[in-house]
């Protein structure tokens, strides 16, 4: 019997990859086992309506954006969302308020006896990400949400979430991420993103893509006879003004033009993201939701991402938080900076995952930073593969793209960070990104009083060059 939050949160680490017996194989039998888990559970997942959503950047805020909607409209709206930030409450929402940690406890309780129980010998055993997802299903199903917006894991086709009553699906951007599992070429991956695409589905709407993906993403919707919405052909936007507060567009479609509409997401790509958001709510209006104009701008300039292009002060410097992990994603925060802060030379604090592609990351970034101090994450699991690359490989990198900035290696976050506060100069500005592992340690030690009150002391702390 779990009895605290924090045992609760012990009792998960258990599930992220050595400890377990078996570790799980990838394609169609992570999907079956989670149809195994959820027959046990008693198919809670069917008892509500899900929107669901794929892609490879933007779902996060797409989903954030949707369930926004939905909420100011006065549906009860569950929302799950991978991967979390700061707590796993994150993973499990309803209004967009967290899952109170009496009510995450409860449900891990009811679970725990089939986890434990759980027959791992043919498809093997539940990891983490299933076991938040099955955790989330029974929440919504227990509280008697309206509706569900889903977001998935790491793909589409395969992917746990593929079990919920989906009654539309919605395609973020497609781009290289999650080779090792969902494909080494963009049609592969698309094909796997597309996945999520149902035959009973009232619709399908999808981001502009790059030429392979889309076109696989219109051959699955084709083939399930799927009507399917593509922004730039059946819908778009046009960006009238970006602040560094968010982006004021006009969204254009044949049965709905809505103008000044204000998203609180920064960045050129969040209006992107909040037309998909708009599309999608439109297809559901058509169907029967009762959604004004008003519920959407409302919705849209009052949402709020964490560590999302998340600008914060601190000492008077400012601070952006940004979890970019792959290029696609760093592109979004290149052209988002440049915007914003055309001339100005960042110093970047960063650590990535060993499985991310290191180099084509810190390209991107090359022309906007002027100092790279290099650190790790701290990561709780104990599958390898998915804990922080070493500080010398970022380092090769570097030298590799002939970076000209100062470099430094402070393998310890909170010396990097202190490191990089304590040293930027009154104009000076300090982003820190390459994982939301690496966001989410620094913005815990923004919160933190301790190191703040430290920081004002000039504590000294130096770098290994």
């Amino acid at each position: 019997m779990i009895k605290t939050y924090k045992q609760a949160k012990e009792y998960l680490t258990d599930f992220y990859g050595v400890k377990l017996k078996r570790k799980p194989t990838p394609g169609s039998s992570y999907l079956k086992r989670m149809v195994q888990l959820m027959k046990l559970l008693g198919n809670p997942q069917n008892s509500f309506s899900t929107v669901h959503i794929a892609g490879t950047s933007g779902k996060g805020s797409t989903s954030l954006l949707i369930s926004k909607i939905l909420r100011y409209a006065g549906y009860k709206t569950g929302l799950t969302i991978s991967p979390h930030l700061l707590s796993y409450r994150e993973r499990l929402q309803i209004n967009n308020k967290n899952i109170s940690k009496y009510k995450f406890i409860k449900i891990l309780n009811k679970i725990k006896p089939v986890l434990d129980n759980f027959n791992s010998k043919k498809y093997g055993q539940i990891r983490f990400m299933l076991l938040a997802q099955a955790m989330s299903f029974i929440y919504f199903a227990q509280e008697r949400v309206d509706i569900a917006v889903v977001e998935t894991g790491a793909g589409g086709r395969y992917d746990g979430t593929n079990v919920t009553k989906s009654i539309i699906s919605v395609i973020t951007p497609i781009d290289y991420d999650h080779t090792s599992m969902l494909g080494k070429t963009l049609k592969q991956i698309a094909y796997n993103k597309a996945g999520i695409i149902k035959k009973n589905h009232i619709a399908a709407v999808s981001a502009k893509q790059r030429s392979s993906a889309g076109e696989e993403v219109r051959k699955t919707a084709k083939e399930l006879k799927v009507k399917l919405y593509e922004e730039n052909k059946d819908f778009y936007i046009k960006i009238k003004k970006l602040t560094n507060r968010g982006v004021l567009f006009d969204f254009f479609s044949p049965d709905k033009n809505i103008a000044n509409i204000f998203c609180s997401l920064v960045g050129p790509h969040q209006a992107h993201n909040a037309a998909l958001a708009i599309k999608t709510i439109l297809e559901l209006k058509n169907i029967g939701f009762v959604i004004k104009i008003s519920h959407i701008k409302k919705a849209l300039s009052d949402s709020v991402y964490y560590g999302r292009f998340e600008i914060r002060r601190v000492n008077g410097k400012i601070v952006i938080l940004d979890g970019a992990h792959n290029q696609h994603k760093f592109t979004a925060l290149l052209n988002t900076l440049s915007a914003l802060y055309p001339k100005d030379k960042f110093i970047c604090v960063f650590s990535c995952k060993k499985t991310k592609e290191v180099q084509k990351s810190v390209e991107v970034l090359n022309t906007k930073t002027k100092t790279v101090i290099v650190t790790k994450f701290k990561h709780l699991g104990s599958d390898e593969q998915q804990g922080p690359s070493e500080t010398q490989v970022i380092i090769k990198k570097l030298k590799k793209i002939k970076f000209k900035g100062e470099t430094y290696e402070i393998p310890i976050l909170r010396k990097a960070l202190f490191y990089a506060l304590k040293n930027a100069k009154k104009n000076d500005k300090v982003l820190i990104t390459g994982s939301l592992h690496t966001v989410a340690d620094a913005s815990r030690l923004l919160f933190n009083k301790k190191f703040i009150k430290n920081l004002r002391k000039n504590e000294k702390t130096g770098p290994r060059n």
